[in-house]
């Protein structure tokens, strides 16, 4: 824990600029003064294609309501970035806590490789929700391990519907994983009614303000951000037209960089140069506001409708979000020690130890279905429904993977057994049998 808190020491005093939290302050500063979880006119326009001013339901609300909360203290970024360090660390040890029943050993390997988790601790100096969900994860599965043997009071069954809920508005993508937990955790509560209900009451008192707010401004409810969105990737054929062709999680970086990224498009992907040429000038001008919208999308209609016709279906719907969701953990984010390092010992280095992680979590996903069948069912096949939806719609960022690292080591703890079994000597029972 000490070596981790070092590490993430040194991510934050060397942060990562840039990303989206220009977004997130916009709404905090508009819940610090009143006007709710809304965007301006201006902000509409930029982050919504909408002329006026309206509320939000695009984004989650839960790290933008974490912002607030230090912007009501301090308005600097420099705090921020000293709570990212405090749950950084606070979740190494929320992960041991929540593996330790099932013994030392397990608990400090699981704590251990959250600790000296590379892109976690880069991540930790970045002005975004994941550390703040990696804390959440690992917080509600320490009060989940409580309620799953039966240690749980009402105090702590609350906590597990409260941090359920807070993870799932801050990262909409850990649905997969708590939902399950959280059916797991009724089955679990079926004959302590009091139990049930105090974990019921934590996961209502964030979520029932959350859908009054949505069908307040969309006038339905919508248990996460399941609504059609108003952004311009969304809301023109850029983003089906960039999903006719990728099949590598990085490739996704054409969304925010399409002028230098068209040259790294396989040339198939056009029908000749000129329409290469044609396209990134668009997205390029469209992108600094010289493009309107209308020809932006009609000229990514057309490119995506000649993909259509050329494009077999089984491609375009099968293999390329199945390789999309593969690389999705394959391919680390590529902003770990800065750029330039990508073709770098450090680059191979990262990919070596991802490699790793993921044979660790496949090797001990096997050994847990004797020891933790549910467990299994939930963390992975929650972990792999999350792979496969990214890989479909295309949203596929390496980051988005971190709060679902506690998850997948606490599986890997709680399967690992604490001690070898000690060898039984001549024909009598050994310790482990007795």
């Amino acid at each position: 824990m000490a070596i981790g808190a070092l590490l993430r020491l040194v991510a934050v005093l060397k942060p990562i600029e840039g990303g989206d939290l220009d977004r997130f302050e916009a709404l905090a500063r508009a819940m610090l003064d009143g006007r709710g979880y809304s965007f301006t006119a201006a902000e509409s326009a930029r982050y919504l294609r909408d002329a006026e001013a309206t509320p939000v339901t695009e984004l989650p609300p839960g790290y933008a309501v974490f912002v607030a909360a230090h912007y009501s203290v301090w308005e600097d970024r420099r705090l921020l970035l000293a709570s990212n360090w405090l749950m950084s660390v606070a979740a190494i040890a929320l992960l041991y806590f929540a593996v330790r029943p099932a013994g030392a050993r397990p608990a400090a390997v699981a704590a251990g490789l959250l600790a000296v988790n590379p892109w976690v601790i880069r991540w930790t100096g970045y002005y975004l929700s994941e550390t703040f969900g990696l804390f959440l994860m690992s917080a509600t599965l320490w009060c989940f391990t409580k309620f799953r043997g039966k240690r749980s009071g009402l105090v702590g069954s609350f906590l597990v519907g409260l941090f359920s809920i807070a993870l799932i508005l801050t990262n909409t993508a850990t649905l997969f994983v708590v939902s399950g937990l959280g059916i797991y955790a009724v089955w679990l509560c079926r004959s302590r009614a009091a139990i049930g209900a105090a974990m019921l009451a934590g996961a209502a008192i964030l979520m029932v303000p959350w859908q009054i707010h949505c069908v307040n401004a969309t006038g339905r409810f919508q248990p996460t951000i399941l609504t059609p969105s108003r952004s311009t990737n969304a809301a023109s054929y850029f983003h089906p037209w960039v999903n006719s062709w990728m099949t590598s999680a990085s490739e996704i970086a054409v969304y925010w960089q399409p002028g230098p990224f068209f040259e790294r498009i396989p040339a198939d992907v056009f029908a000749d140069a000129e329409e290469k040429e044609t396209l990134r000038a668009i997205a390029q001008g469209f992108r600094e506001g010289t493009v309107p919208f209308a020809a932006y999308d009609d000229a990514f209609r057309k490119a995506y409708l000649r993909r259509v016709a050329e494009v077999p279906w089984w491609k375009r719907r099968v293999l390329f979000p199945a390789l999309r969701g593969v690389t999705l953990w394959t391919e680390h984010q590529r902003l770990l020690w800065g750029e330039g390092s990508t073709k770098s010992i450090v680059d191979a280095v990262c990919h070596l130890l991802n490699y790793g992680y993921l044979a660790c979590f496949a090797g001990f996903a096997i050994a847990g279905l004797r020891r933790s069948p549910v467990l299994v069912a939930i963390v992975i096949g929650g972990t792999i429904g999350y792979a496969a939806v990214c890989g479909i719609t295309g949203s596929t960022e390496y980051r988005r993977n971190y709060p679902f690292f506690p998850a997948l080591l606490y599986l890997a703890g709680v399967s690992m057994p604490d001690r070898p079994a000690p060898k039984s000597k001549g024909n009598g029972p050994s310790d482990a049998d007795s």
